[in-house]
């Protein structure tokens, strides 16, 4: 059965100290913290069960050791960012040049971005989050 997907097409401002702030237009998909720790647990899980019968494979101890610091890296991947980014369109308050977020990247709000044209680090607001 499929998943409905709730996104939210939500106002917001790039702020950068020293600037007025810009307008912005951002689409979020909120992830609530019970779907993230369950994804986060089988993430964990998933590695870890595997773990032993990777050890049975020489050589034991690297396998081993590859599978439960994977099991901690993909947890953590499942359990970062309360936000899931679908589309953003801002402008950077100094220079005006285009603020990039890779769609399905996961963040937390607010967001610090990173403004490739003149390297200043303004950050993303969004009203209502």
């Amino acid at each position: 059965m499929a998943r409905s997907v709730q996104v939210e097409s939500s106002p917001a401002r790039v702020t950068l100290f020293g600037f007025p702030s810009v307008p912005a237009h951002a689409e979020l998909v909120h992830r609530p913290r019970s779907v993230r720790l369950t994804h986060a647990l089988l993430a964990l899980a998933g590695c870890w069960l595997a773990a032993p019968v990777l050890a049975i494979v020489p050589p034991h101890v690297p396998w081993l050791f590859g599978a439960l610091a994977a099991g901690l890296y993909f947890g953590w991947k499942q359990w970062r960012g309360p936000y899931e980014v679908r589309r953003l369109e801002a402008k950077c308050p100094n220079c005006g040049g285009e603020l990039v977020v890779r769609q399905g990247a996961r963040i937390d709000l607010p967001h610090k971005l990173t403004c490739f044209s003149c390297h200043h680090e303004p950050l993303l607001e969004v009203d209502g989050a």
